[in-house]
Order: structure tokens, then C-alpha cells, then sequence
């Protein structure tokens, strides 16, 4: 199976944490790009190639680590658990609205993030 093509629910919930982290990554990598794009032309507007890959880095890495902390709390509570339900999202939701609050630096960003 390639990298590109997996797909979240390909698998069973609660199984292969990898394929999933691609699934969920491949879309924050597109939106971070897309924000970062966005953020270096018409907000930042580093100048020099390595202020604007520091710009890129600074928009694409958070997101990853959003997408992965909800690829990975939702798994762990679903084996914990032993359930699939709503709540197991819920909880990825926490996780990554924790790694939104911890990029922003503020604590009722990341709530509230994590309430959304």
C-alpha cells in the first residue's frame, strides 16, 4: 500500500498507528503549506530563503504534532477502553488542542482548542 494513498479508516480503529499518523499527517503537511504560504507572503514576510523555511517550519510542525497526538490519544483510548465511540475522539481532541495550546504558548487557547 503506498504512503499516499492510506486512508484513516482503512483500518479498524484501535490498529495500525502508523498508517493512520500518514493519514492524518498528509493533511496537516497540505495545511500547514497552505497556511505558510499564506503566512510568508502576506503576514511575515521573511525576507531570505532561511527566515522563510524557518516560517514554513514554525506553521507545518505544530500541525503534524496535532495531528499525530489526535491519531495517538484517540488510539490509546480506544485500546484502553476497549470501546469505539465518540468519546475516544474526544479525547484525540484534547490531545491535540494540548499541542495547540503549547505552540500558541497559552493555556485557554489550548482549552479551548481542545473544546473544539
Amino acid at each position: 500500500m503506498s504512503l499516499l494513498k492510506s486512508q484513516y479508516y482503512d483500518s479498524p480503529e484501535g490498529t495500525d498507528a502508523f498508517g493512520k499518523i500518514v493519514a492524518t499527517n498528509k493533511y496537516a503537511v497540505l495545511g500547514g503549506l497552505a497556511w505558510g504560504t499564506i503566512d510568508v507572503l502576506m503576514i511575515s514576510k521573511p525576507k531570505g530563503y532561511l527566515p522563510i523555511l524557518a516560517r514554513y517550519a514554525y506553521n507545518v510542525g505544530p500541525m503534524m504534532g496535532m495531528a499525530s497526538a489526535f491519531t495517538l490519544g484517540t488510539l490509546v483510548a480506544t485500546n484502553v477502553r476497549g470501546k469505539d465511540d465518540r468519546l475516544n475522539y474526544f479525547i484525540g481532541g484534547a490531545c491535540a488542542g494540548g499541542v495547540y495550546g503549547a505552540w500558541r504558548r497559552s493555556f485557554h487557547a489550548g482549552a479551548v482548542a481542545a473544546l473544539f
